[in-house]
């Protein structure tokens, strides 16, 4: 990594109950939303998308043991290329996305 380049990382658990097959299948009988996989096409779709120039590479990865837990990791070479991944199409519609399907800590 050179020294000029932004690295970030952010955990993202998406609502457990919908993490479990059996929580899923009552969920959608019961008309509630979104479901797990739906979570998960917003983080694909997340690192497909087209990103600002600066955007090194964007990865997200899925626990083993946690099938709910990820982390999105971004490398950027400099403050100014991660300033704009924050406020690019890809990242904002990734936050709008994945909003729903985040676990709490209720």
């Amino acid at each position: 990594m050179d020294t000029n380049e932004w690295c970030a990382i952010a955990h993202i658990d998406l609502r457990p109950s919908f993490a479990d097959r059996g929580a899923l299948i009552a969920a959608l009988q019961a008309g509630k939303g979104p479901t797990f996989e739906e979570g998960e096409q917003v983080l694909r779709t997340l690192v497909g998308a087209e990103h600002p120039p600066g955007t090194v590479n964007l990865a997200v990865l899925q626990e083993l043991h946690a099938g709910n837990h990820f982390e999105v990791i971004g490398r950027f070479s400099s403050e100014a290329a991660y300033e704009a991944h924050l406020i690019s199409a890809a990242n904002l519609d990734y936050r709008r996305g994945v909003a729903s399907t985040l676990g709490t800590w209720n």
